[in-house]
C-alpha cells in the first residue's frame, strides 16, 4: 500500500524536543500541511472524541526520518506502538483504533453530478487565472506551486477513470505521482488538460455509469469497494479545488462563480481547508 506522498526537500523547522516513541497507549498521527487525506483523518479522530498526537512531519524532519526507517514515505499515518496504518480509508483507520461505525455513504448520483459541475468550475477558475499565478506557492510551509496543485487535482480524476475503466487497482501513482511541470506551469495547457478530464468524467457518467454499482474491491491504500473509491477520489480533488480557489481569492483574483463552499456540499470535503 501507499499513501499520499509530500516532498521534504525544503522542510521549514526543526523540533529538537520530538522523540521516537514505542509507547502502545499512544496513538500518533503524521500529517503535513495542504494534505487533504491528513485533514480528513486527524476531523474524523476528534469527532469520534479519540486522543493523538499530533505530529507535522514537515515541521518535525526527525518525525520523517522515524518514519522513513519503518519504510514509510509519506502521509498521513496513524500508529501505535510500532503498528501503523495508512490513513486513506477511515474504515481501515476504525479497525485500527478499534471503532465500529458505519460510515456514512453518500449518493453516486449526488457525487457524480456536484463533481462533474465542480470540474467545470475549476476549468473556469484556471481559464481566468494570471499566468504568472500559477508560479506562487500556495503555502509558505511547503513550496508547491498553483499550477501543480492544480494539476495535481486533475490526476486525481485521471486515476478514478482509468482505474475504473481497466479494472486496476493501483491508483496511487496515477493520482499522486510526479506532475509534469510543464503542463501544470503553462496556463494553455493545463487548462486543456482539466477541460479534457472533466468532459471525460462527464462522458463516462453519461455513458452508463449512471449504473454504477457499489462493489467490492481491494483498491491501493486500504480501499475495500469502488464506492469508496469513487468517495474518495472526489472529495480529494474537490478539497483542492477549494484549496485553489482559495488562494486565488488571497491574491486578488475574481473568480467566476465567486467561491462558495456549496460548490462542494455534498462531497464530503473536510472542514478545515488546509490542516
Amino acid at each position: 500500500m501507499q499513501q499520499v506522498r509530500v516532498s521534504f526537500n525544503h522542510l521549514t523547522s526543526s523540533s529538537p524536543s520530538f522523540k521516537v516513541t514505542a509507547d502502545p497507549n499512544i496513538l500518533r498521527v503524521f500529517w503535513a500541511p495542504g494534505c487533504s487525506s491528513c485533514i480528513k483523518v486527524k476531523e474524523h479522530l476528534k469527532r469520534l472524541g479519540v486522543a493523538f498526537e499530533s505530529i507535522n512531519v514537515v515541521a518535525t524532519p526527525e518525525a520523517m526520518e522515524e518514519l522513513g526507517a519503518r519504510g514509510i514515505r509519506g502521509v498521513p499515518v496513524v500508529s501505535r506502538g510500532d503498528n501503523y496504518v495508512y490513513a486513506q480509508s477511515l474504515a481501515v483507520v476504525n479497525e485500527f483504533i478499534g471503532v465500529t461505525e458505519q460510515l456514512p455513504t453518500r449518493q453516486t448520483t449526488v457525487i457524480f453530478e456536484k463533481w462533474a459541475a465542480l470540474l467545470k468550475i475549476a476549468v473556469g477558475y484556471f481559464e481566468s487565472c494570471p499566468a504568472e499565478e500559477l508560479r506562487a506557492d500556495v503555502l509558505k510551509e511547503r513550496e508547491r506551486p498553483v499550477g501543480e496543485l492544480a494539476n495535481h487535482a486533475f490526476q486525481i480524476v485521471q486515476a478514478f477513470l482509468h482505474c475504473m475503466k481497466t479494472g486496476e487497482r493501483d491508483w496511487f501513482e496515477r493520482s499522486s505521482g510526479p506532475v509534469n511541470m510543464d503542463v501544470a506551469l503553462d496556463k494553455a495547457r493545463l487548462v486543456a488538460f482539466a477541460r479534457a478530464t472533466a468532459e471525460e468524467l462527464a462522458q463516462y457518467w453519461n455513458g452508463g455509469a449512471t449504473q454504477f454499482e457499489d462493489v467490492p474491491a481491494l483498491f491501493e491504500g486500504g480501499l475495500n469497494s469502488t464506492h469508496e473509491f469513487l468517495d474518495r477520489s472526489s472529495w480529494h480533488s474537490a478539497q483542492h479545488i477549494r484549496q485553489i480557489a482559495a488562494v486565488l481569492e488571497r491574491d486578488g483574483i475574481a473568480l467566476t462563480p465567486a467561491w462558495s463552499d456549496e460548490l462542494v456540499q455534498g462531497l464530503g470535503v473536510p472542514q478545515n481547508l488546509w490542516q
